[in-house]
Formats: structure tokens, sequence, C-alpha cells
């Protein structure tokens, strides 16, 4: 998949907080529905820098990873870490008023982690294939 440009993305050169401060603010929002959060990680996701928050909601897991984008020119890595957190951030605050209203798991439905370690939309079209009609019939 090709991403676009961080410059070309809100959030570019919007802020000044830290990187951590960024992410607690979205550990908090998944604290206050009700999640427990077991991880917040910086890291590298299909060889790019990228942002990931792993919570629980009862029994159901969720990750999201939130991917870097890459910039124009160097020197602006901080910049684009500061950029994803805060996208990340602001995914997770849009998603909290979904789900005081429907639930968690239809909230948060694309960042369920699933048994073999991948989300939904980190599947391919044949692995969907095979693994939705099994959820069906067991749920």
């Amino acid at each position: 998949m090709d991403l676009p440009f961080a410059e070309t993305v809100n959030y570019w050169k919007s802020g000044q907080s830290s990187l951590g401060a960024i992410l607690d603010k979205a550990h908090s929002i998944i604290e206050r529905l009700g999640g427990i959060v077991t991880m917040k990680a910086e890291g590298i996701e299909n060889g790019r820098a990228a942002f990931l928050l792993d919570f629980y909601f009862a029994d159901e897991r969720f990750r999201c990873i939130w991917p870097v984008l890459p910039t124009r020119k160097g020197g602006n890595e901080l910049a684009a870490k500061r950029q994803a957190a805060t996208l990340l951030f602001h995914d997770i605050k849009a998603k909290s008023l979904k789900c005081s209203i429907f639930g968690p798991r239809v909230a948060f439905f694309e960042y369920i982690l699933l048994e073999n370690g991948q989300t939904i939309v980190q599947m391919n079209n044949y692995e969907l294939i095979e693994y939705l009609p099994k959820q069906l019939k067991s749920g």
C-alpha cells in the first residue's frame, strides 16, 4: 500500500507534545471506556516505523497499529512520528463516541486481534473468505 507523504496529511507539525504524552491520552480514553491497555509501543510494521496500542474490553483483544508516514525530505522524522501518534489518538477518540453507543466490538471492529495475530484489516481477501464463515457459525 502506498502511503501519502506526511506533509500532505492533517496534524503535520501542528503540535509539540511528546510522543509518550500523546499515546497516554489515547490510553486514558480506552480506560475511561472500561478497557484495559496492555501495551503502548513504537516499533516497525512492514518496514516502516509505527505506533501500537494493544487493549482489551472484557475478553476481546484489540490492536491498533498506526504507521509513521514517509516524508518528502529527511530531517522530519520526529514531526512524522508526532503526526502518527496524534492521528492514532484522534482515531481512538472518534471511535470512543461510537463505543459509548454501540459498544467496543462495533467501534473498534477493525482492530479486533484474531487468534492468528492479525487484525481483520491485515487479512487478504482469501484469508477473509476462509475466516469469516467460521466465525459466523461459531457465534
